[in-house]
């Protein structure tokens, strides 16, 4: 509970991980003894302000998510994943029952979200009714045409990495989807839809650099390194 606000964390792992390279959803892999999603499951389960965890699962792997979600106790429902992550995250938002909360919506291959991050979240979703953590670019961004020629070289101090877990009031994130029903097209995270439909302006807070997204085989590696920063 924050604000009087019941706060309900989506957990989305409905994804196939086609880059991943391997015959099983990149959510499921092990990493250090664990599948990833457990990672952010359990730090979502000890968190002192998430009554609720919903986790949308990958349809095939409905049963082997259920497992891992088991042992967790604020685990109120595993439904079922669309065909794109935007119809993954709907699924998850019209499964929310509480219409007073703040729901957190997160990639479960973001194993390392800490406890911080989410109270940052929380202390400044009031403000706009969504936040997301952002990180500055440390590299040259530059815009590249489809012959692969750069287009345009972009300001550095004027776009910024997004990450997840992306927070909202329920009224704000529903009231995205309601009026997505029916569109299908696929976005790549949940803050551009409120923008896109123009809901509401969407607040920026600092992000974490550990807060990084398994994509590939070489993020593995990385993640071993990050993992010896936690308790788990």
């Amino acid at each position: 509970m924050y604000n009087d606000r019941q706060v309900i964390a989506i957990v989305l792992a409905g994804g196939k991980g086609q880059r991943f390279g391997k015959d099983i959803p990149k959510q499921l892999y092990e990493l250090n003894g664990h599948p990833i999603i457990y990672y952010s499951l359990k730090v979502f389960n000890s968190d002192h302000f998430i009554d609720e965890i919903i986790v949308v699962s990958n349809k095939e792997y409905l049963e082997a998510t259920r497992n891992i979600c088991n042992i967790f106790h604020k685990v109120s429902d595993v439904v079922v994943g669309g065909e794109t992550r935007s119809l993954s995250s709907m699924n998850g938002v019209m499964s929310v029952r509480n219409l007073n909360s703040y729901v957190l919506i997160h990639d479960s291959a973001r194993p390392f979200v800490t406890n911080e991050l989410i109270r940052q979240l929380l202390s400044n979703v009031e403000e706009t009714g969504a936040v997301i953590p952002v990180l500055r670019s440390v590299d040259t961004l530059v815009e590249v045409r489809s012959d692969r020629y750069v287009a345009n070289t972009l300001d550095r101090n004027s776009v910024f990495r997004v990450q997840t877990p992306q927070c909202f009031k329920y009224e704000v994130i529903f009231e995205a989807y309601r009026r997505y029903l029916g569109k299908f097209v696929d976005l790549p995270d949940d803050s551009s839809l409120v923008i896109k439909e123009g809901i509401s302006r969407v607040k920026t807070i600092e992000g974490d650099e550990r807060n990084i997204k398994i994509t590939t085989q070489e993020d593995i590696l990385i993640s071993i390194n990050f993992s010896s920063f936690y308790s788990f």
